[in-house]
């Protein structure tokens, strides 16, 4: 546990590493789309990633979803490859139909028949150490993160200020104390089955959350939208059998009015019906801040979640 404590307080550092990580990749200027295959975890890091600076493309980038629209990619795309492991099977047949198509590659990982592809080749390889703690414990998220950004500004897709904006944001979180909200989550949380809803927004960082509740916390936990909850799921919550659900609704003060009525109509509907719920209002000022110390205050909560359970 003393090793997972030094990686979270180390988190912040992840993200210059992973900047690093992929600055010597070229990659042609000629780039119309970006498509990036990822699973699990990954891709939820990639969602963050189109939700913190979507509007900032000059291209589409996209999550590949469908293996039929991979055959159809040309010269002018660019495909990103992402699997640490470098043997999910999904990423591995996905990358080739993606190259047999001529599509542009880059990959991402840290070994294994992705590495062998890439090397057989000669596609540009970000090579990342495997022997990192971050990738033992699945909370290397920063690194992963910081690498696709770094890509695509390479890829002239993203300006190079989406950098420095993240590195402004790191500087901002490292001044947050987190430890005490995340054990209070892991006592909220404990013993339910879990609901985080969130804004658009924050969609990435809701499934990232999840994907570390479940896989980490071995608790159930379940994703949603805040208009999903309002108009469809609310109303399934009226039934006895929900009393040991708990829903999580993730605030950012940042969101719009709209979406800030919706939380307080959401509570008061959940509360009506005698659901648990909790609002948690995203430490940070900027959206950029709120994203990435969600992420390092549910390293904090899976911590307490391990640490109490081993007692």
């Amino acid at each position: 546990m003393s090793d997972m404590y030094k990686l979270i307080n180390e988190y912040p550092r992840q993200f210059e590493r992973g900047f690093r990580a992929a600055e010597a990749i070229s990659i042609p200027p000629d780039i119309k789309e970006v498509v990036i295959i990822a699973v699990s975890y990954n891709a939820a890091v990639v969602a963050i990633v189109q939700s913190l600076f979507g509007d900032e493309f000059k291209v589409p980038v996209i999550l590949y979803s469908d293996m039929r629209s991979l055959q159809q990619l040309g010269p002018q795309t660019l495909c990103i490859a992402i699997s640490l492991c470098g043997h999910r099977a999904e990423v591995v047949s996905a990358v080739q139909i993606a190259h047999a198509s001529g599509a542009k590659i880059v990959v991402i990982t840290t070994g294994g028949e992705l590495e062998i592809f890439a090397r057989e080749r000669k596609l540009p390889l970000v090579l990342l150490d495997k022997q990192l703690s971050e990738w033992k414990f699945r909370m290397g998220h920063g690194i992963v993160l910081a690498t696709i950004v770094q890509l695509l500004i390479n890829a002239r897709v993203l300006s190079a200020t989406a950098r420095q904006k993240i590195l402004t944001a790191v500087t901002a979180i490292e001044k947050l104390y987190l430890p005490k909200l995340g054990q209070k989550l892991v006592d909220l949380l404990a013993g339910s089955t879990v609901l985080i809803y969130s804004s658009p927004y924050h969609t990435g960082l809701a499934r990232l959350c999840k994907s570390l509740i479940n896989i980490l916390w071995q608790t159930p936990c379940f994703t949603g939208s805040f208009t999903d909850l309002q108009y469809l799921e609310i109303h399934g919550f009226g039934h006895k059998g929900y009393a040991k659900h708990l829903v999580l609704l993730l605030q950012d003060k940042n969101d719009d009015a709209l979406t800030q009525t919706t939380i307080v109509n959401l509570a008061t509907k959940l509360a009506d019906n005698k659901i648990k719920y909790y609002i948690l209002g995203l430490p940070g000022e900027t959206r950029i801040e709120k994203t990435l110390a969600g992420i390092m205050l549910f390293y904090w909560t899976i911590y307490g979640a391990l640490q109490t359970d081993s007692k």
